[in-house]
């Protein structure tokens, strides 16, 4: 790997390090952070994702885009070929989703056997259209609610194959 070093900022980067740190938000219980740090035996559900995969679906999973249809403009997530609202085929075009939106639906699952347990499932409204359905993450139960803003973070989804997967997921902003 070789990096260039400039002095010219990266227009990514909107926060400094010292946000990161003040917008931190801190685990609720000991057991939860011998969990995250895998000092406790953690059974997680997930299927092994081969690279070959990953790198197919890299643009649309990792880089989130969606699909725009040039007819009527629909926003849709994942990336297809036909337009869920006026059913135009192949003419589709990437479109980069927004990495805000709000609530429009949740559920809270007490089975899953996962780390943040329960785990909150939401769709969410994009900023500029498409919709996703995303895990919650860095938020109580109280905090999930219908028409809630949320802004998205890259975070470990989880183990599969040896393999450490991650995907988007919600939280409330910060």
């Amino acid at each position: 790997m070789l990096l260039r070093v400039t002095d010219q900022p990266s227009p990514r980067h909107r926060r400094s390090l010292a946000q990161h740190l003040e917008a931190k938000a801190e685990l609720p219980t000991y057991e939860k952070y011998l969990h995250y740090r895998r000092l406790l035996p953690v059974e997680e559900l997930g299927e092994p994702v081969t690279n070959i995969l990953e790198y197919k679906e890299l643009r649309q999973n990792v880089r989130l885009y969606g699909s725009r249809c040039p007819a009527c403009g629909t926003v849709q997530f994942p990336i297809a070929r036909v337009c869920i609202k006026c059913k135009s085929r192949d003419g589709l075009v990437e479109h980069k989703l927004a990495r805000r939106g709000t609530v429009f639906t949740f559920t809270i699952d007490h089975l899953i056997p996962n780390i943040e347990h329960p785990l909150s499932m939401i769709v969410v409204d994009l900023e500029g259209g498409g919709r996703v359905y995303l895990q919650a993450t860095d938020a109580a139960d109280t905090e999930v609610q219908v028409g809630a803003p949320v802004e998205l973070t890259f975070r470990r989804l989880h183990e599969g194959g040896g393999n450490h997967n991650y995907f988007w997921k919600a939280r409330p902003p910060r």
